[in-house]
C-alpha cells in the first residue's frame, strides 16, 4: 500500500525537481517519531499507536508504521476521508472528520513552525474522474540524513490526502527496486 504512494510520489518529485532546496534539519521528528531511531516498542507506546491510529496535529489519522530492523522505516498516514472503509462504517470511526484539505493545513502550518521552511514545495493541478481540476500541495522536508517527511493534499482521491515519514534507509531501497524493474524490461 506504502509502494503504491511513494510509485505516485516519486512521479510528483520528478516534475517538481527545481524547486528542491536541499535539507537543512539535523533530524526529522514527528510526534516523536524519528526514522531510523524509534524502535517498534517506541512507537507502540504513542497514544492510539496500537490501534493503527495516531494524533497528529490534534487530527486523528489513520496509519500504517512500517519497520526494518525493529526501527521505524515508515509510515503513511491518510488525511480526510479513507478509502479502505467502506462508506458506511465512515462516520463511526473515530478518525478525524475533517476535511483532507484542512488536515493538510493544519499539519502544514505547525510543520513549517517546527521544522522550518520545506525543502521542496510545489502547488499543481490535478482532475477528477469528470475532468474537473483542483489544486494540490507537496510538501516535502529532508533532514540530513537523508530521511524525508511528506505532505500531498490530494492523493488518489481528491478527499483524501497523505503524510508520509520514510527513512533514508526506506527512500534509497525504493529507488533501488525502481531502478532495478526499469532494467528489467525488455522491449
Amino acid at each position: 500500500m506504502m509502494r503504491y504512494f511513494l510509485l505516485m510520489l516519486a512521479c510528483v518529485m520528478g516534475m517538481t525537481a527545481n524547486a528542491w532546496a536541499g535539507p537543512k534539519l539535523k533530524q526529522i521528528d514527528l510526534i516523536g517519531l524519528k526514522p531510523g531511531v524509534t524502535t517498534k516498542e517506541e512507537v507502540a507506546k504513542l497514544t492510539h499507536a496500537s490501534e493503527g491510529d495516531f494524533v497528529i496535529g490534534g487530527h486523528r489519522l489513520f496509519c500504517f508504521p512500517e519497520y526494518r530492523n525493529d526501527k521505524l522505516d515508515g509510515l503513511l498516514c491518510y488525511m480526510g476521508r479513507v478509502a479502505l472503509i467502506p462508506e458506511e462504517l465512515w462516520e463511526h470511526t473515530k478518525f478525524s472528520k475533517a476535511s483532507n484539505i484542512e488536515i493538510h493545513t493544519t499539519l502544514y502550518r505547525g510543520l513549517v513552525k517546527k521544522l522550518g521552511k520545506p525543502d521542496m514545495e510545489e502547488v499543481f493541478k490535478v482532475r477528477n474522474g469528470m475532468g474537473q481540476e483542483f489544486e494540490n500541495h507537496l510538501v516535502i522536508w529532508q533532514d540530513l540524513k537523508g530521511n524525508q517527511l511528506r505532505l500531498l493534499a490530494r492523493a488518489g482521491r481528491i478527499d483524501s490526502g497523505i503524510l508520509i515519514l520514510q527513512s533514508a534507509e526506506n527512500i534509497k531501497a525504493e529507488k533501488d527496486k525502481r531502478e532495478a524493474e526499469e532494467r528489467s524490461r525488455k522491449f
